[in-house]
């Protein structure tokens, strides 16, 4: 049955994420203090580009909290935003279809997007210098990773259980891949 879900959501999500005048069309540009609301009362909106200055760490539990209430798919771009230093707080957000991590993240942080099942790529920054334990563990659908230069250390469970991920970028920098960073991640073609 899990499977099944997992076949449909992939379909549905390609089919929907293929158009992209559907993006142009349904896409708002916020705040951080407005994304809050803006996820939580319009849900046809299908991506969301936070602006501004992370001033105050509960608006960004706020924000995961409310990415993980969403009853649609939500593309997250977060290029815009200043001030945020480390991605955590989205594991079992199911309707996160992607995301832009800004060039301030120096870090990705432990569980950050385990149990993203609708993510299918992620592209990390040069500016990104750590990858968290089980950051991105049980993200079935995700297929391609690049990581950055400036990427030092992979932590443990990194990608496990990426059953689908086929192909993984990594940057020249890379010193440390903590144990079973990529165990599961049976699909894997290319490093």
């Amino acid at each position: 049955m899990k499977k099944l879900f997992v076949l449909l959501s992939l379909l549905w999500t390609f089919n929907l994420f293929a158009n992209t005048d559907l993006f142009k069309e349904n896409t708002v540009e916020v705040t951080i203090k407005e994304a809050v609301e803006v996820l939580k009362n319009q849900n046809e909106i299908l991506k969301l580009v936070v602006t501004g200055e992370l001033k105050d760490n509960s608006h960004w539990t706020q924000l995961t909290e409310a990415v993980k209430a969403r009853e649609k798919f939500i593309n997250l771009d977060l290029s815009k935003l200043k001030g945020l230093t480390k991605v955590g707080g989205f594991s079992e957000c199911e309707k996160l279809a992607a995301i832009t991590i800004p060039p301030s993240v120096t870090s990705i942080g432990e569980n950050a997007f385990n149990g993203c099942g609708s993510l299918t790529s992620i592209t990390i920054p040069d500016s990104v210098t750590s990858i968290g334990d089980s950051a991105f563990d049980y993200c079935y659908n995700l297929t391609s990773v690049t990581i950055g230069n400036s990427v030092t250390s992979i932590g443990e469970y990194a990608f496990q259980d990426c059953n689908n991920l086929t192909s993984v970028t990594i940057g020249n920098s890379v010193t440390t891949i903590g144990k079973q960073a990529f165990c599961s991640c049976s699909n894997l073609t290319s490093v």
